[in-house]
């Protein structure tokens, strides 16, 4: 009988360690979207020519936003 319930302990261990890291995923990825949001509607906010002074095109916004928010993580 100790080894059954010593193997629950076990499992609830690893479940937890799994539960744990998802958790922690789910922040990161957040916190990715959080980033790329706040780059998108500031990049969209500016004027054509705001964007070619600082060397991006209208085209790229949504490239650019990605970009920045895969350096937050």
């Amino acid at each position: 009988m100790t080894y059954v319930h010593t193997e629950a302990r076990q499992n609830v261990g690893l479940v937890s360690s799994w539960f744990s890291g998802m958790l922690d995923e789910m922040k990161a990825n957040a916190k990715r979207y959080k980033c790329y949001r706040a780059t998108l509607n500031e990049l969209k906010a500016m004027s054509n020519r705001e964007l070619d002074d600082i060397g991006i095109s209208p085209l790229s916004i949504r490239d650019v936003a990605r970009d920045a928010a895969r350096m937050a993580a």
